[in-house]
C-alpha cells in the first residue's frame, strides 16, 4: 500500500536526472544521453570538457534513517505516513547463522533492507537531495558541458550509478566535488574510489592530475561501461560487443551436455538467448556481425545443442522465426526486433513524451523542425542517424503520430509483427 501511494507521487517531486524507479522513466534515457556527452571526445578540436562517473559504496547498507526521515519532512509529506514508512525501515533486526544454527539478534541502526520492494523508492527520495545541491546553475563561475546549457544539466542518475559533467575547468570541477562532499555528509553515503573515474576532453594534464589526486579517482579512458553497456566515442564495433556474444555463448556451454529435446531447446533459445541479447537490443542498432553471430549460436544450439556446429539446419532460419500458426517455431528474428524496439523512440519523439530524452533530442538536434521530415546532420552521433534510419523504415506504419491508427500506442511486438508482414 505505501509503495503504491509512493510510486504516484515520485514522478511529480523527483527531478528529471534520476530514472530508476520513478514511472515513465527508462534506464535506457541516461545511455543515450551519456552516448551523446562522449561522442567528440576524441577529436582534437573540441571544447574543454570533463566527465565524471562515480560508484557510491554500499548505498543501501549506510543510508541513514535521520536522512530518509528529515528528507520526507522537506518534500511535505503527512506525518502519519512518515511514521508508517519509518516503522517499516526501523523495524530491521539481523541473526546470524553458523553450522546450521542461528544466534543472535542484532538492532539495526541504518541502511535499507535489500529486497523491500519499498527500499528502491526511498533511495531515490534520498538521492534527490545530491540532484537539488547540484542546482548550481546560477552560482557564478560554473561552465556547462557543451551541448547542456539550455537544459541545465550537469549529471544524471541510476539508483548508485551517477555522472557528473561540466566544462573542464578547475573552477566547474570544484563546484561539483564542493557539491557532492555536502550530499556524503547529509547522507554518509560516500563514493567508491576504486570504482570511480574521470574522462576529459583536452583538459590541461596538471588540472586532471590536481582532480585525481584530490579525490583518489582514477584517469578513465574511453571506451567505459556504464549500466552495463559500453559508452564509446566512435560507433559500436562487434569488438564492443564481444562480452554480450560471449554471456550467450556460456550459457550454451552449461546445456550442451544435457539431453534436451528439439521442443525444449526452441523454448531455451526463446525465452533465455533472445532475453539476454534483448537488453543491449533496445537501447543501440548492434552490429550486423554480432547479430549474425547471436543467430549463429542460437541455429547451432537449436539443432545440434551446441554453440558452435557445423551441422547443417533442417529448416531455414527465415522459416524457423515464423510464428507457430504459419509453420515456424515463433523463435523472433533478432534482426529485425532490434529495428522494431528502436522506433518506440520514435514514437516517444512523434508524441513528445515528458522525459529527458526526448527534450535532450528537440533541444540538441530536431530543435523546431518537423520530426517527419527531419535529416540528421552529418556530424550527429551514429546511434541518432540509426533512430532516424529506423524512423525511415517504420513510417508507413504512422497515423497522425499514433501506431497504426490515430492516437494508437506503439509496442516493440506490435512494430515486430507490422515489420514481418
Amino acid at each position: 500500500m505505501l509503495c503504491n501511494r509512493l510510486k504516484k507521487i515520485l514522478p511529480g517531486i523527483i527531478s528529471p536526472n534520476q530514472s530508476a524507479f520513478v514511472e515513465g522513466r527508462n534506464i535506457v534515457h541516461n545511455i543515450l544521453i551519456c552516448q551523446d556527452l562522449v561522442r567528440l571526445y576524441k577529436r582534437k578540436n573540441t571544447t574543454k570538457t570533463c566527465l565524471i562517473k562515480v560508484d557510491l559504496r554500499k548505498a543501501y547498507d549506510t543510508v541513514e534513517w535521520r536522512f530518509v526521515e528529515e528528507m520526507l519532512h522537506s518534500l511535505n509529506f503527512p506525518q502519519k505516513f512518515i511514521k508508517w514508512v519509518m516503522a517499516c525501515i526501523t523495524s530491521t533486526e539481523y541473526t546470524i547463522a553458523i553450522n546450521g544454527g542461528v544466534y543472535g539478534n542484532i538492532k539495526g541502526k541504518r541502511g535499507l533492507r535489500q529486497g523491500d520492494p519499498i527500499s528502491p523508492l526511498l533511495f531515490v527520495i534520498c538521492m534527490e537531495y545530491l540532484s537539488r545541491t547540484m542546482r548550481i546553475t546560477e552560482q557564478k563561475g560554473f561552465q556547462f558541458h557543451t551541448k547542456c546549457r539550455g537544459l541545465k544539466l550537469n549529471h544524471l542518475c541510476f539508483a548508485d550509478d551517477v555522472l557528473f559533467f561540466c566544462k573542464g575547468e578547475w573552477q566547474s570541477v570544484e563546484m561539483i566535488l564542493r557539491g557532492l562532499e555536502t550530499f556524503s555528509r547529509a547522507s554518509r553515503l560516500h563514493t567508491s574510489a576504486a570504482k570511480s573515474n574521470i574522462y576529459s576532453a583536452n583538459m590541461e594534464e596538471q588540472c586532471i592530475q590536481d582532480i585525481c589526486e584530490l579525490t583518489g579517482y582514477q584517469r578513465g579512458a574511453l571506451p567505459f561501461r556504464y549500466l552495463g553497456v559500453p559508452i564509446s566515442a566512435r560507433k559500436l564495433s562487434a569488438t564492443d560487443c564481444e562480452m554480450l556474444v560471449e554471456k550467450m555463448a556460456a550459457k550454451v556451454r552449461t546445456w550442451s551436455s544435457r539431453n534436451i529435446s528439439y521442443a525444449g531447446r526452441g523454448m531455451l533459445v526463446n525465452s533465455v538467448l533472445m532475453h539476454i541479447h534483448s537488453y543491449w537490443a533496445s537501447i543501440f542498432i548492434l552490429p550486423k556481425k554480432v547479430l549474425k553471430n547471436i543467430i549463429g549460436i542460437c541455429r547451432s544450439f537449436l539443432w545440434d545443442g551446441k554453440g558452435n556446429s557445423t551441422k547443417m539446419a533442417l529448416v531455414a532460419w527465415d522459416t524457423v522465426c515464423k510464428p507457430k500458426q504459419q509453420g515456424g517455431l515463433g523463435i523472433k528474428d533478432c534482426i529485425a526486433w532490434n529495428e522494431a524496439t528502436m522506433v518506440k523512440y520514435v514514437w516517444n519523439i512523434a508524441n513528445k513524451e515528458d522525459n529527458l530524452w526526448v527534450k535532450w533530442v528537440n533541444h540538441v538536434y530536431i530543435k523546431d523542425q518537423d520530426w517527419w521530415q527531419y535529416e540528421p546532420p552529418i556530424d550527429s552521433c551514429w546511434y541518432w542517424k540509426k533512430i532516424c534510419a529506423c524512423r525511415d523504415k517504420f513510417a508507413a506504419g504512422f497515423v497522425n503520430n499514433g501506431w497504426l491508427k490515430q492516437g494508437g500506442k506503439y509496442t516493440v511486438k506490435s512494430g515486430y509483427h507490422w515489420y514481418k508482414g
